[in-house]
């Protein structure tokens, strides 16, 4: 997983052009190793989590990635220190860029 999660980073500096936002929730995490992802909510099942951010990644339409997206949503994810992402899927067409959002979260116990 490491090594999938360093190629789609790497992906991120060859491509160029695209933008990470992120709206934080809760300032205080540190940043985490790992994020789990989960293309909904229903995914997570019983687990209990808060919801810590906001996370989107654009890109203009012709050079979009759903990997490198993913990625980026991902790291921007583990930066503010998210255990997982819930992913908004499909990504979202906006004039002409392609938008890609999730929730970042943290399991409570």
């Amino acid at each position: 997983m490491k090594s999938l999660l360093s190629w789609l980073l790497l992906g991120l500096f060859v491509c160029g052009c695209s933008t990470v936002q992120v709206a934080r929730l809760d300032t205080t995490r540190s940043r985490t190793q790992a994020v789990d992802f989960y293309k909904s909510a229903g995914e997570l099942k019983d687990k209990q989590y808060k919801e810590i951010g906001y996370v989107a990644y654009d890109k203009p339409v012709s050079k979009f990635n759903y990997t490198e997206a993913l990625g980026a949503l991902l790291n921007k994810a583990r930066q503010i220190g998210a255990d997982g992402l819930i992913l908004e899927t499909p990504p979202e067409s906006v004039t002409n860029d392609v938008v890609f959002r999730g929730t970042a979260i943290v399991y409570e116990p």
